[in-house]
């Protein structure tokens, strides 16, 4: 990935309106995934601490 940005730049310039467009689309779409998988995990999170807490409190009241 990082040779062909590379080879990219060297023949059209980092200011080419196409690789700059491109470019934010990635970030972008890598922003959009990163809250995608912080939701998830936090959802997980919290079904784990649920079930923790409910399986300890049966454990105890036995």
């Amino acid at each position: 990935m990082k040779m062909e940005k590379f080879k990219y730049e060297e023949r059209n310039g980092k200011n080419d309106k196409i690789y700059k467009k491109s470019l934010m689309k990635t970030i972008h779409f890598l922003g959009v995934f990163n809250r995608l998988l912080s939701v998830i995990n936090s959802a997980i999170r919290h079904i784990y601490l649920t079930c923790h807490d409910h399986l300890k409190a049966r454990i105890q009241g036995d």
